[in-house]
């Protein structure tokens, strides 16, 4: 997807490979994603109305930030990456923060189902360098799972604790402890 100035999509349904650049010169604008492929949106990428992507299979990776915060609704597959994004609406399949590692950044982080979780790639004890971060900058619920997977070999001690989410404040509800 790219154009002189501005490239449009309005409503994108991907079952292959979808790449999408944008630069300061140029902000692709992309309305309505369905994913089913692999999406990888580099750089900065405007979202138009109804700025929504469906996460339903394969993955979607975030490298840079979208202007025009996204929701991403999470069926299937994985959405990882690092930059920022609107709103996380997780419905199944697995948030990875970082790409292994950095911070996906969003301004809010809701589950709407007990599908799916958030897969946490560890590779020593200090965040964002180490892993990836989910940072929620209002108030989150906890994903149903966590999955940790090691980097390089790593192996946590039995005290370690690793912060995979942050959060402003969390819907006490859904929180039993610390994620």
């Amino acid at each position: 997807l790219t154009g002189s100035k501005r490239a449009v999509a309005n409503n994108v349904v991907n079952y292959g490979d979808l790449y999408v650049h944008g630069s300061d010169s140029v902000r692709p604008v992309v309305d309505f994603l369905k994913n089913h492929g692999n999406a990888v949106f580099d750089g900065p990428v405007d979202f138009g109305s109804p700025g929504i992507a469906d996460q339903l299979d394969g993955s979607f990776t975030i490298s840079g930030s979208m202007p025009l915060p996204p929701t991403v609704r999470v069926y299937g597959g994985s959405l990882t990456g690092q930059g920022s994004l609107g709103t996380i609406d997780h419905r199944g399949g697995w948030v990875a923060p970082g790409n292994p590692t950095g911070v996906l950044s969003v301004g809010s982080y809701f589950v709407d189902d007990d599908h799916g979780g958030i897969w946490a790639r560890i590779g020593g004890p200090n965040p964002v360098t180490d892993f990836g971060v989910l940072r929620v900058n209002s108030t989150a619920q906890a994903p149903p799972v966590v999955l940790v997977s090691p980097l390089s070999g790593f192996s946590p001690r039995l005290a370690d604790t690793f912060d995979v989410m942050t959060y402003t404040a969390r819907n006490s509800s859904s929180f039993s402890g610390d994620v």
